[in-house]
């Protein structure tokens, strides 16, 4: 399989901001339960008038961006340890 014919198995779903909002408020509610169930997925894909599959793509996509956000938010505080850490060395250092 080339690489056009690959892209063209693939296509982006753009949503309108009602879709968003929908899509939203059942992230938020289903948030701690990872696995959205059959029923829940296709009422979704009935509200919003999307594919069951774009669906379960999307709330993939905000949970990955959730993780992502958790990841930089602790590598950005484990920066700034390492920098007052180097910042009292350099105390230590000075007052020898």
């Amino acid at each position: 399989m080339t690489s056009s014919e690959a892209q063209k198995q693939y296509f982006t779903c753009l949503l309108n901001p009602t879709e968003l909002q929908i899509l939203r408020k059942a992230y938020k509610f289903n948030k701690l339960n990872s696995n959205l169930t059959f029923h829940t997925k296709k009422g979704l894909a009935e509200v919003t008038g999307l594919s069951a599959d774009a669906v379960t793509v999307w709330f993939q996509h905000e949970r990955y961006k959730d993780r992502m956000a958790v990841r930089n938010k602790l590598k950005q505080e484990r920066e700034k340890l390492c920098q007052f850490e180097q910042i009292g060395r350099n105390l230590i250092d000075i007052t020898r």
